[in-house]
């Protein structure tokens, strides 16, 4: 997953340490439980910050937790994963042709009674 942060992409590989799920907790007093809860439904500002400065640090910045006060988050947002384009190698997905021996626009009686 990919998030964007005034205007760059950072990287998310979807795992968790227990390193990090301290930080957020120490910074926002939200557990891993509310987590994605307090990131996606309610904007939890002090969720945000700890997000960031884990975002940025997995990416190889050097950042302190002061300079995360000072970021721009009316953009801050997850990326939506891209999805792959068959290549001219690779086929594209089959069309199911309709039965030939079904008539359109009919349909067979049931074999059993409802009652």
């Amino acid at each position: 997953m990919k998030w964007l942060i005034e205007g760059k992409e950072y990287s998310y590989d979807g795992k968790l340490t227990v390193k990090d799920a301290r930080f957020i907790h120490e910074k926002s007093g939200v557990g891993a439980g509310r987590l994605n809860h307090e990131l996606f439904i309610e904007g939890h500002p002090n969720v945000i910050a700890a997000w960031i400065f884990l975002l940025k640090r997995q990416a190889g910045e050097a950042v302190r937790w002061e300079d995360i006060d000072r970021i721009d988050i009316t953009d801050f947002r997850p990326l939506p994963d891209q999805v792959d384009e068959p290549t001219e190698n690779e086929p594209e997905e089959a069309t199911i042709a309709p039965d030939p021996t079904s008539t359109p626009g009919k349909t067979r009686k049931r074999a059993t009674s409802n009652t």
